[in-house]
């Protein structure tokens, strides 16, 4: 399998290529691993003929351990994706912010 991480912002790009992120997924799936593959390109358009966009490439030895790993790759990508954007609202009720907790409101 195949999970491409060319699109995501650099931050995310950057923290799942190194070995603790990758280890851990590896972990929890239960075999699967994992390798970066590809280069950045961030205009498609201009990539050179037969270059691959960035990607991870996931085995395993059941198709089962193969997708776990795979979605706990989209979740890393995708949480750290809304901690770059900065939406006011969104991206501090993922990291936390600071203050005091209300219990009205539950945060």
């Amino acid at each position: 399998e195949e999970f491409e991480i060319n699109d995501y912002p650099e931050i995310a790009r950057k923290r799942i290529s190194h070995r603790e992120p990758l280890a851990a997924i590896e972990e929890l799936s239960g075999g699967a691993k994992l390798w970066i593959k590809g280069q950045y390109h961030a205009d498609a358009r201009k990539m050179p003929e037969g270059a691959r966009k960035l990607f991870v490439e996931i085995t395993g030895p059941t198709q089962i351990t193969v997708q776990k790993a795979k979605n706990e790759v989209r979740k890393m990508m995708e949480a750290l994706a809304i901690r770059t954007l900065n939406i006011p609202g969104v991206s501090r009720d993922v990291i936390g912010r600071a203050g005091r907790y209300d219990p009205a409101t539950g945060k």
